[in-house]
């Protein structure tokens, strides 16, 4: 089994694995005991959430894959780790120690036996973040990463509408310039027509509104699990006219402007109308 490398490029007492437990992908962090075995899991455990914290990853799911626990909570679901109310534990500000230790701490809590006075000591874990496949926990386990290699990863292009709000729900915690996005996003065949959409654009846009909307100035209807405003990115010029994803040609808007835009019968007026009133707007003409 591979074992995790110090800073200095040196393999730690401390075993991990890439797994699929559950439909759920990730780094599983092995055991520390009994006696000898994995001793240095600890420092592991550390190392790792520097590099994701150095890697501006916002958030991690970690669950306890213990063989005793899974035998009695079946569901992951109830194995995993709350971190200030949360199961989403957020990385951004962090202190590598201080999170593992409130993390073993909630470790200690999830006992086979509720009534019993001692914790868990069992600290096999799964780390997950839905951004991360295989191949770069490998890269974060050795050390061999750069700082923009995450940020590389989730500013990919995709047409996959659920990887275009992982990724952008992790570009929400970075700094962003504005992006050049995609002047003619190419057409992905599947059973429907979808577009490759560029992450940092929907990132950005939402980033700049401030939670607001854009057409109607009011703020945003309510807040997602993870403390976010909830505003939906519309194309003034749709794709399938021929419109470009850029900042240029998308804005955040509340859902109910949103369906204005596509359903009402001033949609038009509407495409005019936002086009003069947000100055980084430009009026495209499609095809």
């Amino acid at each position: 089994m591979p074992t995790i490398n110090d800073v200095n490029g040196l393999e730690l007492d401390s075993e991990y694995n890439l797994e699929n437990i559950s439909n759920i992908s990730g780094l599983v962090l092995e055991s520390w005991g009994p006696k000898t075995r994995n001793p240095k899991y600890n420092d592991a455990f550390d190392i790792l959430i520097q590099r994701l914290i150095d890697l501006q990853v916002p958030n991690i799911n970690v669950y306890v894959v213990s063989a005793n626990l899974i035998n009695i909570f079946p569901n992951i679901n109830d194995r995993a780790i709350v971190s200030n109310g949360s199961k989403n534990i957020n990385l951004k500000g962090a202190v590598a120690k201080d999170l593992r230790l409130s993390i073993g701490r909630a470790q200690a809590a999830l006992k086979a036996d509720p009534n019993s006075t001692g914790g868990n000591r069992t600290k096999r874990i799964l780390i997950h973040n839905k951004n991360i496949d295989s191949v770069l926990w490998q890269k974060i386990a050795k050390g061999e990463v750069s700082n923009n290699i995450f940020l590389n990863v989730i500013s990919q292009p995709t047409s996959e509408r659920k990887s275009l709000n992982d990724r952008v729900e992790s570009l929400l915690n970075i700094s962003l310039e504005p992006p050049l996005g995609i002047k003619k996003p190419n057409v992905v065949n599947q059973q429907s027509h979808n577009y490759e959409r560029d992450p940092k654009v929907k990132a950005w846009v939402l980033k700049q509104s401030n939670g607001t909307c854009e057409m109607c100035n009011n703020e945003a209807p309510f807040k997602k699990e993870n403390g976010e405003p909830y505003l939906e990115v519309h194309h003034v010029l749709p794709l399938s006219e021929g419109g470009s994803d850029t900042i240029k040609n998308t804005i955040a808007v509340c859902p109910n402007c949103h369906m204005k835009f596509h359903y009402s019968a001033e949609k038009m007026n509407l495409r005019k109308t936002v086009v003069s009133v947000i100055k980084r707007l430009v009026c495209e003409t499609g095809n």
